[in-house]
């Protein structure tokens, strides 16, 4: 989603861009949005649950992989500095507009609290980038403490099993748990770290028919057993990410061009991240005002309206990412 670093790959002269994750990026992130429209919570939908079930692990452990071992070396304001351009500009930009508006449409009267958990627990979708960073620092604390990535990766898993389990509402019942932010920011961090582990072990051979096993080892074991149910999910998990990351970094498949519409998706994913909730939030507001039904009832026309606004909205983004203008790094980043 977030464009951490560039995809490159070796060749003859030098490196050339690997558009093979560009396009596992444009997959995702079509998927993003496609589960931003579909109105039903996910435990009402079955094919929004397995939008869900996949699609932020993987993209978490994309983003991972391409966070290089010399940037836990710089100093938390180097990191920030790193990033400037490529994350933070375009995140404070959408934070701040998102923010803004909620506070003006929801808040009656703004207190220090809600100023602070705005902060911990950003708007609906922003999650994402703050916990890039939150993964990266505590990376970069456990290498500076010396703990080996393996150990951290294990004890990652096993907070992401814990919450697989168990659930995020019971969780969320604990007071102590709503000061420590988006619990996102912690049963996530497995997945970046898997990400970044399979990029650092350049020795890590992938037996593609191996790690099909825990697909089947999810189909089938019982689910009136919460924890095995929760370690197969997340195995399940391990296993996409292992064989998209393997086939993506060997990939020599020449015929994924820049011009194949995934790839372009894939490199304009931030900026369709970061926007692509304004024009669905706008068109429920709309349909709200004059009565139309989207929760319940009939909801073709609001699928049909949507769809439509939300091609405008990517075309133009598709578009506007190949001009130069004043604003450009704030929307797009760098």
């Amino acid at each position: 989603m977030p464009n951490v670093t560039t995809h490159k790959k070796s060749s003859g002269i030098g490196t050339a861009r690997n558009h093979s994750f560009d396009a596992v990026k444009g997959y995702l992130i079509f998927l993003v949005v496609v589960g931003h429209i579909v109105v039903d919570n996910v435990a009402d939908n079955n094919f929004k649950a397995a939008i869900y079930f996949f699609h932020m692990p993987l993209f978490l452990a994309v983003t991972g992989y391409f966070v290089r071992a010399k940037t836990l070396h710089l100093s938390i304001v180097g990191i920030l500095k790193k990033y400037e351009l490529s994350l933070l500009k375009p995140y404070i930009l959408a934070y701040s507009v998102y923010t803004a508006l909620a506070w003006l449409v929801l808040v009656d009267d703004l207190t220090l609290e809600q100023i602070a958990l705005s902060i911990l627990y950003p708007f609906y979708h922003l999650w994402y980038v703050p916990a890039i960073f939150v993964f990266i620092f505590f990376l970069k604390f456990t290498s500076k403490i010396g703990i080996p990535i393996s150990a951290t990766l294990f004890f990652a898993f096993l907070i992401t099993v814990t919450y697989a389990a168990i659930g995020g509402p019971h969780i969320d019942q604990l007071s102590f748990f709503k000061f420590i932010g988006d619990k996102r920011f912690y049963h996530y961090f497995f997945y970046f770290c898997l990400g970044y582990f399979i990029a650092q072990n350049s020795n890590y051979k992938v037996q593609l028919p191996f790690l099909t096993l825990p697909f089947l080892l999810y189909l089938a074991i019982s689910y009136n057993n919460i924890w095995l149910s929760g370690l197969s999910s997340v195995l399940a998990n391990v296993a996409l990410i292992s064989i998209t990351l393997s086939i993506c970094a060997i990939s020599q498949i020449e015929n994924i061009k820049e011009s194949n519409l995934m790839v372009k998706l894939g490199r304009c994913s931030l900026p369709i991240y970061l926007w692509h909730v304004a024009p669905i939030a706008a068109l429920k507001m709309l349909f709200k005002y004059f009565d139309l039904p989207i929760e319940i009832g009939e909801r073709t026309l609001f699928y049909i309206c949507i769809s439509i606004l939300m091609l405008a909205f990517v075309a133009c983004l598709l578009t506007l990412e190949k001009r130069s203008f004043p604003m450009k790094v704030w929307l797009f980043g760098k």
